[in-house]
């Protein structure tokens, strides 16, 4: 990492604000990176102590300028923080199959397939192709384990800056689950953002009777999707079941935010 330089910003939020997944992101940093993530935590931990910091590599971004094919050219990239990983990689060696990237980086597969193909895409890298037999095949855009990736020498583009496009887990989703998967997802993601139109609506009034409580709500998600009254009813009692409102002890039809240390954390905005 001997003359990189690194500007880190980092948005720290609680796990129940973001991200939403919750799998945990796993990566190999290079080492520059690395050194910047080590004295963060650690200041973190000497300000905080007793809590756990976990990092989510798979929703960073970052700039990276790079000299790339023959020009000599200085490119300003902007890309996920897998794709400069493996970008980076390229740094040390000029040929890297799928395994050894695998080993180096750390990266799970199918996330490393997921963003290794726009860096293909772009012609930043390029896939290393067997010596066919006549008659010749056409590069196969499929990742394979077996296959052999290398720098682009003979990339070369008008514009000095370029996004690499990320492939989302919703692009892969549309292109690989069935629909009543995708249907599932979707109703998980409008009952996440209902309960937190909820939340936020007694938040910030303490004490709401029923039908202002649905009828506030559906005015408050209109821009997004208009939910089913039965199903904001739903989630009123999942979130009674939580503990994070409960019923007037007065009125059964008001409902009264439960203001408890544990809730704090709940997100207030639900982000697509």
């Amino acid at each position: 990492s001997a003359g990189i330089t690194l500007q880190f910003e980092m948005k720290m939020l609680t796990h129940g604000n973001w991200p939403v997944e919750g799998k945990v992101s796993l990566c190999n940093l290079p080492t520059v990176m690395d050194d910047v993530k080590h004295n963060c935590t650690e200041f973190y931990m000497r300000h905080h102590n007793g809590r756990i910091l976990n990092w989510k590599f798979n929703m960073g971004e970052v700039e990276m300028r790079a000299r790339i094919g023959g020009g000599g050219k200085c490119y300003e990239l902007i890309m996920t923080t897998y794709e400069a990983v493996i970008l980076l990689l390229f740094n040390d060696t000029d040929e890297l199959s799928f395994e050894d990237i695998i080993l180096k980086s750390q990266i799970p597969e199918p996330d490393l397939k997921k963003n290794i193909t726009p860096l293909l895409m772009c012609k930043v890298l390029t896939k290393v192709e067997p010596p066919e037999l006549s008659p010749p095949l056409p590069p196969s855009k499929e990742i394979k384990e077996t296959d052999v990736f290398r720098a682009n020498d003979a990339f070369k583009s008008s514009y000095l800056k370029i996004r690499i496009p990320a492939i989302t887990d919703t692009k892969v989703k549309a292109k690989e689950e069935p629909l009543q998967v995708l249907e599932s997802s979707v109703e998980e993601d409008r009952a996440f953002l209902i309960d937190a139109t909820l939340i936020k609506i007694m938040k910030s009034r303490k004490k709401v009777e029923h039908n202002t409580l649905i009828a506030d709500s559906i005015k408050l998600m209109s821009s997004r999707f208009v939910p089913d009254p039965q199903i904001i009813k739903a989630r009123i009692e999942s979130l009674i079941e939580k503990e994070y409102i409960e019923r007037s002890k007065q009125d059964k039809r008001q409902y009264v935010y439960k203001a408890q240390a544990s809730n704090d954390h709940f997100p207030l905005i639900a982000k697509k």
